[in-house]
């Protein structure tokens, strides 16, 4: 939700510059979020409300671009709804179709940004690659070759078709009539990049208010227009 405004977005919570925090908040910290529910509304410029994955990645680039930013938040910490219930798996980008959608584009180009980002930030993941296998003859003959195609028009050119015995010598679990092996493929601890995310916001000005259910809002379509959200026993305009 996003409002311009020429007001300084007011501290609701105290904050120690450059950390991350990843505790719920104290006593004390829940004080001061009540203590401005007596004041008129808390004129903010940008309001985040979720703090998952999606939530965190649009409040850091909104906070980096210079935008007042606070992030609201129902739970007593970051990251506890869906963002904490996947496979934390970096995909290569190989089964979306067409080439041009979305997916497909954004998969491929946010592989890459992935690894920078926890390169940059020291985010722990590992670049484990990945083995898709045929389990008889016709997939290894007819359908592993189209996944090899497919990736190939998305961008992903390095595919490696495995023979059984490649496979055998990789996985000597495994049975299997080939496969293709995808060296590009991770999987990344999603919990510390979230926490990565929320410490760039929070550097570049971003506030977080957690236990901070947004229960509603309006639009004002008064002189003063705007958003006015009822979040955590609190009103605040944009």
């Amino acid at each position: 939700v996003d409002h311009q405004s020429d007001n300084a977005l007011l501290p609701l919570l105290p904050r120690d510059s450059g950390s991350v925090n990843t505790q719920p908040l104290s006593k004390s910290r829940t004080k001061n979020i009540n203590m401005v529910t007596t004041s008129a509304a808390n004129r903010v410029q940008t309001a985040i409300i979720g703090t998952g994955a999606i939530g965190l990645a649009v409040a850091r680039a909104l906070a980096n671009s210079g935008r007042e930013t606070l992030l609201l938040e129902r739970s007593s910490a970051i990251g506890t709804g869906t963002s904490s219930r996947n496979s934390e798996v970096i995909h290569a980008g190989i089964y979306y179709s067409p080439p041009e959608s979305y997916k497909a584009r954004f998969c491929v180009q946010g592989k890459k940004l992935m690894y920078k980002f926890c390169n940059d930030h020291g985010v722990p993941y590992k670049n484990c690659g990945k083995i898709l296998v045929a389990t008889n003859p016709e997939q290894f003959e007819k359908d592993l070759p189209g996944i090899i195609d497919r990736a190939s028009n998305n961008g992903v050119k390095d595919l490696k078709l495995l023979s059984a015995e490649d496979v055998k010598f990789l996985e000597p679990n495994v049975d299997s009539c080939g496969g293709i092996y995808s060296p590009s493929t991770g999987i990344v601890d999603s919990h510390a990049f979230m926490l990565a995310m929320l410490g760039d916001a929070e550097n570049s000005g971003a506030v977080l208010a957690v236990n901070c259910p947004v229960e509603g809002g309006s639009i004002s379509n008064g002189t003063d227009r705007g958003i006015l959200l009822k979040a955590g026993g609190m009103e605040l305009f944009l």
